[in-house]
């Protein structure tokens, strides 16, 4: 008992020291205390460390160090290598490369866990050593990790543990039904438009007079008016939508999506009392504008990201212009809002954003998405408030 209590107070010394010298929060060093005690490559690194707390990169290429210490791990210290041309890193810098989002996650990258007391080991049951030989889907889980992620730590522990399962489900499930609405409603009325009139009388389709149907706050987003409106949708949600949703699971896109669908909804009722809406805008253009914040925020770090944002605000002003034109130039009864787009974009540039930007990070302990979330609900419940007492 001694022993032991005399190895934290070791352990635990060595972490106070490195959080001064690498300007990490409490919170961090008490995470790496108890990863400290329960890693079982810490005694490799006690044996590395002779000195200063930090051991140098040529010693994890030691056979005792390979046969147990994670390949994803050690790419991005040699990436972080490369980049800062350093040639040490501490324990608690290996432990900022480890993963802190939940099972769920976990099991997508393709690890499993065994339960050992009150702490939770992962194991990876794959890839323990790089295959060199390139496969399509390897090359494809590459272009995703350099297109949808900007930091290089992030891509590689990705591209190392990606395995597409579970898949991701929410924006294809989302595509087909979008596909089938379509179908349906131009089959029935015998005409396959490029912009026309969405079909008034479905029971999908929000209204200004049909408010007390809650249900069409939400899946209004199914209908479409035209193909063309369909298509920029469509290539959008196969484009941004599936590649973000492999990046950061199905529960996070999700969550942006459907904010900014219902948003889009609660603004129109509120600033647009007259217009119907149609289409998934909303939930497109939170998705998209979040994307386009990470990219901006990041801009050294995103490859070729001048001709990715171009394309974004090409695109996109492309389809916004449309839609205020068809706002206000055609005579159809009611006529079919903007708002979608507006508000789509506000939510994927605060809650899209932060939640984007989080990859490999519990939300929990995300305070500006809590403080997000927040406003958000209570935006709404003025809006619902407001849809009750106003009219």
């Amino acid at each position: 008992m001694g022993h032991v209590t005399e190895q934290t107070a070791s352990v635990n010394a060595k972490l106070n020291a490195l959080a001064v010298v690498n300007s990490y929060d409490e919170k961090d060093v008490a995470d790496s205390a108890n990863i400290l005690l329960q890693d079982k490559w810490r005694t490799f690194f006690s044996k590395f460390d002779v000195q200063d707390g930090q051991i140098s990169v040529d010693d994890f290429r030691d056979s005792h160090f390979r046969s147990e210490f994670d390949v994803s791990r050690l790419e991005a210290m040699e990436e972080k290598e490369r980049k800062e041309r350093t040639r040490h890193n501490s324990l608690l810098q290996l432990d900022k490369l480890s993963i802190k989002r939940t099972a769920s996650f976990e099991r997508a990258l393709n690890c499993n866990h065994q339960i050992t007391g009150d702490s939770q080991i992962y194991t990876r049951t794959a890839n323990l050593h790089r295959d060199n030989r390139k496969s399509c889907f390897s090359g494809f889980v590459a272009k995703i990790s350099s297109d949808y992620l900007v930091d290089e730590n992030s891509r590689c522990f990705f591209r190392n543990r990606y395995r597409c399962f579970p898949p991701p489900v929410f924006v294809p499930f989302v595509v087909i039904l979008e596909i089938v609405c379509y179908l349906y409603y131009a089959i029935k009325e015998g005409s396959f438009k490029l912009s026309g009139s969405v079909p008034n009388q479905s029971f999908l389709l929000y209204t200004p007079d049909r408010r007390q149907e809650l249900w069409r706050f939400v899946f209004y987003m199914f209908l479409h008016a035209g193909w063309i409106h369909l298509s920029f949708n469509f290539l959008v949600q196969i484009l941004v939508g599936i590649p973000l949703e492999m990046v950061h699971g199905s529960t996070r896109i999700c969550l942006v999506y459907m904010s900014g669908i219902l948003a889009s909804s609660l603004a129109t009722s509120v600033f647009d009392k007259s217009a119907c809406l149609a289409g998934s805008a909303g939930g497109v253009y939170a998705i998209l504008a979040a994307h386009l914040a990470n990219i901006l925020t990041n801009y050294s770090e995103v490859e070729i990201g001048f001709v990715k944002l171009a394309a974004i605000f090409i695109t996109s002003s492309t389809d916004v212009g449309l839609a205020v034109w068809d706002r206000y130039s055609t005579s159809n009864s009611p006529p079919v809002g903007y708002a979608g787009h507006l508000m789509g974009s506000f939510i994927g540039l605060t809650i899209g954003f932060l939640i984007i930007r989080s990859f490999g990070q519990s939300l929990r302990s995300q305070i500006l998405c809590w403080v997000a979330l927040i406003v958000y609900g209570a935006l709404t419940v003025i809006a619902i408030f407001w849809n009750i007492f106003a009219y």
